[in-house]
């Protein structure tokens, strides 16, 4: 069977696309999402869905866009699902996860690759980053605002000229660059209009661990250095016995007053029982992934494993990793 995650509608960000269930019937898809996925296959704006088998039933975690890490069991016949499954407050902009039992205790724990911490911006459980979304103009496009904390209140994190292109209502009101640099929240939509509008959140720009306690998930974040740039795939490896953790990432796909993410070359990090994280020294392991990584495959080949590091529109990097670490 094939499930084909959906991310975004064009020109609709952020609506809710629908993803689709294909059941295979010898040899055939046919479309089964109305029946056997929940909210008629609108789960989300998906960028990562990693297939597990859990307590004998497929599960299917998924995750993406200002939201959090969720869980599709397929159950009594059609697929069952559960929102959050690490809890309300995780909401990120998550690229990618990957589900291994990381401190051999039994049940899965969640590799969860996200935006970084290499940005001007702050996400925290009590005062997440925030997207207003809706139709406040009357027009058929849809109008999203992102607001950022700081200095005890809400900001608009977009330039004025960026703004007022949207919002042309509003020039007269923030006619100066000074009286929209102090504009907050409350002062840049009215009630009525705050009324028209849909929130998201994010809580967490970190990459980080989720690990499954069995009751609930305990947050460990991996290491400063790959916190640099988003990141955008992993891959855990085994050699010589030792548990490790592959990221890669980088990001040229930017708002000019932004700027690129692509501070990283790709990390190996050291994982024992008790999630401690250890980054192994570049200079040491060899692996440069300059441009933007996004996925990470294994082939095996003539008795030895390599790694397949693809980036974006850039070539496609092998590496051998039998004797890879030397310690």
């Amino acid at each position: 069977d094939l499930f084909v995650a959906a991310r975004l509608i064009p020109g609709q960000y952020p609506l809710i696309p629908q993803s689709y269930y294909l059941e295979n019937r010898d040899g055939k898809l046919i479309d089964r999402s109305a029946k056997l996925l929940p909210k008629e296959g609108r789960l989300g704006r998906i960028a990562s869905a990693h297939l597990v088998i859990e307590n004998s039933f497929p599960s299917l975690y998924f995750t993406g866009d200002w939201t959090g890490i969720h869980r599709l069991r397929f159950k009594e016949g059609y697929f069952q699902l559960k929102e959050s499954v690490t809890g309300e407050k995780h909401h990120g902009l998550w690229n990618t996860i990957e589900l291994a039992d990381l401190d051999e205790d039994g049940d899965l724990d969640i590799i969860a690759g996200n935006y970084g911490l290499n940005t001007p911006y702050s996400a925290t459980s009590t005062h997440p980053l925030l997207m207003l979304y809706g139709n406040i103009n009357s027009e058929s496009q849809l109008d999203q605002v992102i607001f950022n904390f700081e200095n005890g209140d809400y900001y608009p994190i977009h330039l004025r000229g960026n703004f007022m292109r949207q919002f042309q209502s509003k020039k007269r009101e923030f006619n100066t660059f000074s009286a929209y640099a102090q504009a907050t929240i409350d002062n840049l939509f009215t009630l009525e209009e705050k009324e028209k509008l849909n929130k998201l959140t994010v809580h967490m720009f970190e990459t980080v661990v989720f690990e499954n306690t069995g009751t609930g998930y305990t947050v460990h974040s991996l290491p400063i250095e790959v916190q640099q740039s988003p990141i955008f795939a992993t891959q855990l490896l085994t050699i010589k016995k030792k548990k490790y953790i592959l990221l890669v990432g980088n990001d040229n796909m930017h708002e000019v007053f932004t700027g690129p993410k692509n501070a990283f070359n790709g990390a190996l990090i050291e994982v024992n029982q008790n999630l401690d994280f250890k980054r192994i020294d570049a200079k040491n392991l060899g692996l440069d992934v300059p441009g933007a990584g996004k996925q990470i495959s294994t082939l095996n080949m003539n008795n030895d494993t390599l790694l397949l590091i693809s980036q974006n529109n850039d070539k496609l990097l092998v590496y051998g990793i039998d004797n890879a670490i030397d310690q």
